[in-house]
């Protein structure tokens, strides 16, 4: 027989009968037989992952909304494997995960209930966020149904759009039919004539795999994080082992791909990397553990371009902001005194609890730099709290926030209740500032419009009251 012909299940046996042998003649051997279930094929990089050209074909595939959406109305399989496909170019889920955990879609949240809406729109930016969020939420602590890790699940804002139209037509079928699973038609997997009929080239119908996809995905998000943070390896295979919720970072490096900056593998033109997480703290940290060398130079440089954003974020010329964001500055200034003596090693450690969730703030949605050292039991709220490192679906609560802060300093007949809601309506006024360059104007809008932001604004500078300088 040839040995690459053999099944691993018959290695196993062969090995098991060794064993045997060496047990009847008392034999022991100072080397453990063991079975390696990975195809020889994983070592080879050809053969393991897309090239980018590939990879990118496929992401232009699922983005073609104007001809997927009239087929995926017709047929359920199109729409199912549509959905199917994102998720494996969005996050590292295993199939069966795709196929068995995704949540069903409160399609109400947008008005649409019929295919029939389809015919003369699209969704827009808004309507595809409400979505995204609503499955964000509903997957929040799920468990994988493999090894029972938990599931992690973000879409990137390029994909929005493409996502929601898939899940909410996925959605609209399983109504239709009275059926459990939203991705009910592949409960038996991606068939070939489905695949030949959702993909516009017929390469890409052959190829298709769902191990090496999300090797691919893996592979350019770890090198992604190469090329933007510095040569950290160590970060890239943290954070894909969590995506990809395996328990070992050992199991991570089945799927990992080794790149180098010298071309071998060029880089994919979407930001797979961006997790949600932003500020001026973040960035700071980001860029502190990808440096070779920290310097005072590179300490003072980040000190000048955070004293810019505090000049360039005064929205209007109001005498009492000009204390407030004097002590945002010099309170800025501390956290990075108590951080310029950290090592570099420090950083990167810090870097990779952020991106786990290891350091969550008492408020959801959110890192604390200090947990689990609360500075300030006493409060309610981290957003105004100089070591919160904000992500993306706080914009949700920060929305409220702002709504229910500008009513109250409307209404207040008290000083002290005034002044203390009037920093707090700062703070979030920064905080969204720092979405807005962070995460874009089209991304924030979704949780709320620019134009509605400026009026909330407008409306409650009249009522702020901070202390003169």
């Amino acid at each position: 027989m040839v040995g690459d012909k053999i099944t691993a299940g018959q290695k196993e046996l062969v090995s098991d009968f060794i064993k045997y042998c060496d047990s009847l003649n008392n034999i022991t051997r100072t080397t453990n037989i063991a079975v390696s279930r990975l195809s020889s094929k994983t070592n080879s990089k050809e053969d393991s992952i897309y090239t980018p050209e590939i990879y990118l074909a496929y992401i232009n595939e699922i983005m073609n909304i104007e001809r997927l959406t009239p087929l995926a109305i017709r047929v359920q399989s199109i729409a199912n494997t549509w959905l199917y496909i994102i998720m494996h170019l969005s996050d590292l889920w295993r199939s069966s995960s795709i196929i068995d955990d995704l949540p069903i879609i409160e399609i109400e949240e947008i008005n649409i209930t019929s295919f029939s809406w389809f015919k003369n729109n699209t969704l827009s930016i808004d309507q595809a966020q409400i979505i995204v969020n609503q499955v964000q939420l509903k997957v929040k602590n799920s468990i994988a149904s493999k090894n029972k890790a938990v599931l992690y699940f973000h879409v990137i804002p390029e994909l929005a759009v493409p996502f929601a139209t898939a899940a909410v037509l996925c959605e609209l079928h399983r109504r239709q039919k009275e059926q459990k699973l939203l991705l009910h038609t592949l409960r038996s997997g991606l068939v070939k004539k489905v695949r030949d009929k959702f993909f516009s080239r017929h390469d890409l119908s052959n190829s298709f795999q769902s191990i090496k996809m999300n090797r691919s995905t893996s592979t350019y998000l770890f090198y992604s994080v190469l090329e933007e943070d510095g040569p950290d390896s160590d970060i890239a295979l943290e954070l894909t082992s969590m995506l990809r919720s395996h328990k070992k970072l050992t199991s991570t490096e089945i799927y990992l791909n080794n790149t180098n900056k010298d071309g071998s593998i060029n880089r994919v033109s979407i930001n797979v990397f961006r997790r949600g997480h932003f500020g001026w703290l973040f960035n700071y940290i980001v860029s502190m553990a990808s440096e070779t060398s920290p310097t005072s130079h590179r300490l003072e440089q980040k000190t000048l371009q955070i004293e810019e954003l505090r000049r360039r974020l005064k929205p209007y010329e109001i005498e009492a902001w000009g204390k407030f964001i004097t002590e945002k500055k010099e309170r800025d200034r501390s956290v990075i005194a108590e951080l310029s003596a950290m090592p570099q090693e420090y950083f990167k450690q810090l870097v990779k609890k952020i991106l786990l969730g290891k350091m969550p703030s008492r408020q959801e949605n959110g890192q604390c730099l200090v947990h689990p050292k609360c500075s300030f039991t006493n409060k309610l709220k981290c957003m105004d709290c100089k070591y919160f490192i904000p992500q993306s679906y706080m914009l949700i609560e920060a929305v409220e926030e702002l709504k229910r802060i500008s009513l109250s300093l409307e209404n207040s007949k008290y000083d002290a209740i005034r002044e203390r809601d009037s920093k707090l309506f700062l703070y979030i006024f920064i905080l969204f500032n720092e979405a807005y360059q962070a995460l874009g104007k089209e991304y924030v809008d979704s949780f709320l419009a620019k134009e509605e932001f400026t009026r909330i604004v407008k409306k409650t500078s009249e009522f702020l009251k901070l202390p003169v300088q």
